[in-house]
């Protein structure tokens, strides 16, 4: 409930503390004396959107706040505070903005400062407000199936159809992404799936040139190396006078001096290691053959083979250890491609389990619309005679939309945010008459009780509220006026109701009434708003008979005002 409301600086006001109590808070005053200002502040406390010009004196900031009661019932109210963990260890919530010259502005709840967006999730839970342009939005679809959903109690049902809704559009959009993904990665698939067997073929290795340069350079000489080899064994060994036998003999003669001097005898041992040398010379002479013969075909193959390796160089030009580590890549872009195909595989299992549960949670509210939407008709039909429509029909009708009806081999195609559903209201105000959707049956009046009496029966379904009445009383009067107003006192009983009205017969009926005037000051507009007493009272509802304080008005006020109580 709202207890208390600030404002500073704001349009017209320059200060203004206004004290509210439950039951019907009733605001009159003359046409343009302000008397939307106030709904317009709390609009704005509670994140509603900056428009124009609302700085009284530009120069200053505007300081707007209200302080509202905690009523434990109000569940969502109460899943909020938890949520976002607010103090209410004084069982009170208090909501601020402040709007500097600039025009940037915060808000704040008990003083901690949070964005806009939070906050209009408490003003749901708070508030509701109605106007006369509200009367529109019952020749819209959309709400007439939101207000059959709260009569039915379908709202977690509703929000949790909604989030598998939404579920099953990321999921679509998902799916088409990997899809999409796949269908880019085919020829570059194919391609690595051919190189790679390429590759493989080939059966690379990384120091594979060096060795087959190597063994080119052999095979390629292998006969000059074998002659030359059969040359120095000649020389050394095999021919008469050998270099070997040559120097074998002078190894004979100087170890006969040896003993007489130490250069003979160092000069000897190094013939006698040359000789030595000779040995393993002609050890590793002899076994050259052995490893190095000709050998054509092998000289082609490792020519073959170099050329096949230049050419796959430079085919990729890459170096054969770089055309390696790109086979690795390739091999791992395949098998994440691999995982790619099952992450399809599972999104598309996925999406067919959220479609399934999608269907059966939009048969389920189909169902309870259905069932529902004899019961509400009848409540309105009843309401509306508390109205002055005593001969009121009322239908509404329940149908599966279009595009299901277009698609029935796959109905989710033609499934909404809201269901399945489209809800149309169809009315009759007179006796006899055919019943006909409300823009062609309904008048400006009869919409404006009409939609009076949803949300009087909504209300009755929600925890206590704060519910705005903003001028809705237009086209209006006579009986059905005071009818409304006992309507809308009636209503008071279960929720905090503020109303700003022209109609005497509503403002009778208030337990709080304020009057707001618009003064000039020193050329600067001053908006006025005075809590009246009893004496004060008469004399505004006579203002509202008749225009003046006549005797007569102020009597017909003061019976009036008795006849209430």
């Amino acid at each position: 409930m709202l207890n208390y409301l600030e404002l500073k600086n704001f349009i017209f006001v320059k200060s203004l503390k206004l004290s509210f109590s439950s039951g019907l808070q009733i605001l009159t005053g003359e046409t343009g004396a302000g008397k939307s200002i106030i709904v317009g502040a709390i609009h704005l406390i509670m994140g509603g959107q900056l428009k124009g010009n609302v700085f009284r004196d530009p120069k200053q900031k505007v300081s707007l706040s209200a302080i509202f009661s905690i009523n434990s019932q109000n569940q969502a109210l109460m899943n909020l505070i938890n949520q976002y963990d607010i103090d209410i260890s004084d069982n009170e919530l208090f909501f601020s903005r402040e709007i500097q010259t600039d025009g940037k502005s915060s808000v704040f709840i008990n003083g901690r400062k949070v964005t806009n967006t939070i906050i209009r999730e408490f003003r749901d839970s708070l508030f509701d407000f109605h106007s006369q342009r509200d009367q529109q939005l019952l020749l819209n679809e959309d709400f007439q199936l939101l207000c059959l959903d709260h009569f039915a109690r379908l709202d977690s049902e509703r929000d949790e159809y909604t989030q598998c809704f939404h579920a099953y559009q990321s999921q679509v959009s998902h799916l088409k992404k990997l899809e999409s993904e796949e269908r880019k990665s085919e020829d570059k698939i194919r391609l690595y799936e051919f190189q790679i067997n390429e590759i493989e073929d080939l059966k690379l290795k990384a120091d594979e040139e060096q060795e087959l340069d190597a063994e080119y350079q052999v095979l390629s000489n292998a006969q000059e190396i074998l002659d030359a080899c059969d040359q120095l064994n000649h020389h050394l060994y095999e021919k008469e006078n050998a270099v070997y036998d040559q120097i074998s003999s002078f190894c004979n003669l100087f170890e006969r001096f040896a003993r007489m001097n130490n250069l003979i005898s160092e000069q000897n041992e190094h013939l006698q290691a040359i000789l030595s040398h000779f040995d393993d010379l002609v050890q590793i002479s002899r076994q050259i053959p052995q490893e190095i013969y000709l050998d054509q075909n092998r000289l082609d193959e490792v020519e073959s083979r170099i050329q096949l390796l230049h050419q796959i160089k430079t085919k990729y030009r890459k170096s054969i250890s770089e055309i390696i580590a790109y086979k690795t890549e390739m091999q791992k872009y395949l098998k994440e491609h691999n995982s790619l195909k099952d992450k399809i595989e599972e999104a598309k299992n996925s999406l067919d389990q959220l479609r399934q549960d999608l269907l059966v949670k939009a048969d389920s509210l189909s169902l309870k619309r259905n069932q529902s939407a004899i019961n509400f008709a009848s409540e309105i039909e009843v309401n509306l005679q508390d109205l002055a429509i005593p001969s009121a029909n009322v239908k509404i009708k329940v149908d599966k939309n279009q595009d299901i009806c277009n698609n029935q081999a796959n109905r989710v195609i033609g499934l909404k945010e809201t269901g399945q559903d489209q809800v149309e209201f169809l009315f009759n105000a007179n006796k006899g008459g055919q019943l006909q959707i409300l823009k062609h049956s309904a008048s400006g009046g009869e919409l404006s009780r009409l939609l009076l009496v949803i949300k009087k029966i909504l209300a009755n379904n929600l925890p206590p509220q704060t519910i705005i009445f903003d001028e809705i009383d237009s086209g209006i009067g006579g009986k059905t006026a005071d009818m409304l107003g006992q309507y809308i006192y009636n209503i008071s009983d279960y929720h905090q109701v503020i109303c700003i009205t022209h109609l005497v017969q509503v403002a009778s009926y208030a337990e709080k009434h304020f009057k707001i005037e618009k003064n000039t000051l020193e050329e600067m507009t001053e908006i006025q708003v005075d809590l009246l007493n009893e004496n004060e009272r008469h004399k505004e509802i006579a203002r509202m008979l008749s225009g003046d304080l006549s005797e007569y008005a102020l009597n017909h006020a003061k019976e009036l005002l008795k006849k209430r109580r």
